[in-house]
């Protein structure tokens, strides 16, 4: 750098500190810190993705469950009739599927159809039973008290 009486000096005497850096330090800062930032907000999405996906995720899978078990046991668990025992299929259906998942996700327009006493009934004669205290449409189980299926099934 030349003085205006045109003698030189040395490079880093009196020119300011953002000169002395140098461009490319300032973007390899730059580069640094925008990455930075951009990975804090990859986990903060990853983050937020783990909590909310699980549900939404198990609920979507169950779905296509619960239409294959209302189809293969509608004789059994449709409103309005007495309670049919569930043939093979439907009892080979309902050990295959999520049960808790099933009856959480029936929802009030299939309850005007379903009776929700009988899918509980059902899981419990093809030994895959809904726990007590979960859901089964808007019904929770209960621990206790929720009677047997009736003694005197109607054969299909």
């Amino acid at each position: 750098v030349w003085s205006a009486d045109c003698k030189e000096h040395s490079s880093t005497q009196s020119l300011p500190a953002e000169t002395i850096v140098g461009h490319s330090s300032t973007k390899r800062i730059l580069v640094r810190m925008t990455t930075k930032v951009f990975l804090q907000l990859l986990v903060y999405a990853s983050v937020f993705a783990l909590f909310t996906m699980p549900q939404a995720m198990g609920e979507q899978e169950c779905y296509g469950e619960k239409e294959t078990f209302k189809q293969k046991c509608n004789l059994s668990i449709k409103l309005g009739s007495g309670y049919i025992h569930p043939t093979d299929s439907c009892c080979r259906t309902a050990q295959k599927v999520d049960m808790a998942c099933v009856c959480r996700i029936i929802t009030s327009e299939e309850e005007r159809e379903i009776d929700l006493h009988y899918v509980f009934w059902v899981s419990q004669d093809c030994h895959n039973p809904v726990p007590a205290g979960k859901k089964c449409g808007s019904w929770t189980i209960p621990g206790s008290g929720v009677p047997p299926p009736p003694h005197h099934y109607m054969q299909q």
